[in-house]
């Protein structure tokens, strides 16, 4: 009996050595600061054209395009946003007697616009487009994220001439703030 006792007792402390083991690891989970930027759809090129207007002895009208959207994600840390400059950078100036304007419309949450930026030539200092953006995703789906509405905007109908065509590069840039 005492042997059946003792290797009873020998079975049972075998058995609880095995079921105390463990293992671990530590992870350490970094969240890191960044921003990225596309545009969506992802055609580059627009053509825009003054408008014969809805009445003979009317200026020509202007021409819009509200077909683009930004998509973009942002991480921040703290208290700190992000925000989107809006630059002209083509060597080439608007058609003589015209200007180029550009704004941030339907923002849904995804930041402030900074209201309507003007290009008449060349300007190298990047504007304000989208200002206080938080930590968020636009999503990538067609027609999501803040909505960009180009204008040509006809100043003065007596400049314009017929054939002229200019092609100028606008360049969309995310920062933190």
């Amino acid at each position: 009996m005492k042997r059946i006792l003792i290797v009873a007792l020998v079975m049972l402390a075998a058995a609880g050595a095995f079921a105390a083991t463990t293992a671990q690891h530590l992870i350490n989970l970094n969240v890191v600061a960044f921003c990225a930027i596309e545009l969506d759809p992802d055609t580059s090129t627009i053509t825009m054209t003054p408008q014969t207007p809805a009445d003979a002895g009317d200026p020509p009208a202007d021409d819009t395009n509200t077909t683009k959207h930004l998509w973009y994600t942002v991480i921040r840390t703290g208290p700190l946003t992000s925000k989107i400059t809006v630059e002209w950078r083509a060597t080439d100036a608007a058609p003589s007697g015209c200007a180029l304007t550009v704004q941030a419309t339907n923002m849904g949450g995804f930041g402030n616009s900074a209201g309507l930026v003007t290009f008449v030539n060349l300007n190298s200092t990047p504007q304000d487009f989208i200002t206080g953006i938080p930590s968020c995703y636009t999503t990538r789906v067609a027609n999501a994220g803040p909505r960009i509405d180009y204008t040509l905007d006809v100043q003065v109908p007596g400049n314009l001439t017929v054939g002229d065509n200019h092609q100028v590069q606008i360049t969309y840039t995310i920062s933190a703030t």
